[in-house]
């Protein structure tokens, strides 16, 4: 992978801060500390002392059971607000930067690619949900009320769009954009920091064919998000398909049973019992495919929803090339 013109200038902000590797692996430490703490602050002591509250024992208190309602769900997703506070830290006091080098090349996030990737995922996501029914046509209404989930509908997106820029900022942002500046290898700086997020997400209750279609899929979204900001030099359009992706997931059709009590409608879960291998296989090619249109969707030329940024890079491109011939011509 050769890297972008708006890449590099989006990786020579990091360089114009320190890159040593032991920053790096120091940072990602740091991150990882100030998201235990705020996890603590956040989800884990208010689901000890609401369990308390309900007269339930603080043995059986499990993620699952706790996120089975919105509130549960809530708290759950406040707790990635620490990783904020985590890579400002780690930009500061480590790599001597300041924090908005991180969100993009121009030092901010491109709000319109964030929408367009936001649009594109939404709507690829509902034909997705179409193409798995011939294999699985479970789907039914959630436990939550729709007068209920209308009530949580504002929170709960605020607090998902927390806990994916929270990643994004992790992943795509912070550890890419590092990486980048002191390594050339496209492995490194960005098949490593994919990885990691791909493994992060490691489900041990699924079936093996099943667990393995998860962790493509996930691995799927990370390769797009990476594409995406080596395309754009920010992290705006992958914060809008990170989005757009746990919107659906979370909020309108859940395929987690462990995660399914503010979803207006649920599936069978993908960590039950009884999927094919065959079916697995599917739902893998459904996954990858879905992240093949997003990406088709937002560089296609004829695209409504092409993203901003590559538009404007075109546009400086063919008035450098301009430029070029007329100085020559001269």
């Amino acid at each position: 992978m050769s890297r972008s013109s708006t890449f590099e200038r989006y990786v020579d902000q990091a360089r114009n801060g320190r890159t040593a590797v032991w920053r790096i692996l120091l940072g990602v430490l740091l991150i990882g500390l100030v998201w235990a703490i705020f996890s603590i602050v956040a989800f884990v002591a208010p689901a000890i002392v609401t369990t308390l509250v309900r007269g339930e024992s603080v043995s059986a208190l499990s993620l699952e059971a706790f996120a089975s309602d919105p509130y549960g769900i809530a708290l759950m997703l406040a707790s990635f607000i620490g990783i904020w506070p985590g890579v400002w830290l780690a930009l500061r006091l480590l790599h001597r930067r300041p924090f908005n080098t991180v969100l993009g090349a121009g030092g901010r996030l491109a709000w319109g690619d964030f929408g367009r990737a936001l649009v594109a995922t939404l709507i690829v996501s509902l034909l997705s949900e179409i193409a798995v029914l011939p294999i699985d046509a479970s789907i039914e209404r959630g436990t939550i009320s729709l007068g209920g989930w209308l009530l949580w509908l504002a929170p709960l997106t605020a607090l998902l769009f927390v806990q994916i820029s929270a990643e994004e900022l992790a992943f795509r942002g912070y550890l890419m954009q590092s990486l980048a500046a002191r390594f050339r290898s496209p492995i490194v700086w960005g098949v490593l920091p994919a990885a990691f997020f791909t493994l992060i997400h490691w489900n041990v209750e699924a079936s093996a064919a099943m667990h393995a279609t998860m962790l493509l899929t996930i691995g799927a979204f990370a390769a797009l998000a990476t594409v995406l900001v080596h395309a754009t030099g920010n992290l705006g359009a992958a914060l809008g398909v990170h989005l757009g992706m746990n919107f659906c997931g979370i909020l309108l059709v859940s395929h987690a049973g462990w995660l399914n009590g503010a979803a207006l409608f649920v599936s069978r879960p993908l960590e039950a019992e009884g999927w094919s291998s065959i079916e697995a296989v599917y739902m893998a090619v459904v996954g990858i495919g879905s992240m093949a249109l997003v990406w088709r969707l937002l560089v296609d030329p004829r695209s409504p929803l092409k993203l901003v940024s590559l538009a404007s890079t075109s546009m400086a491109e063919d008035a450098g090339e301009s430029g070029d011939e007329y100085r020559a011509s001269g």
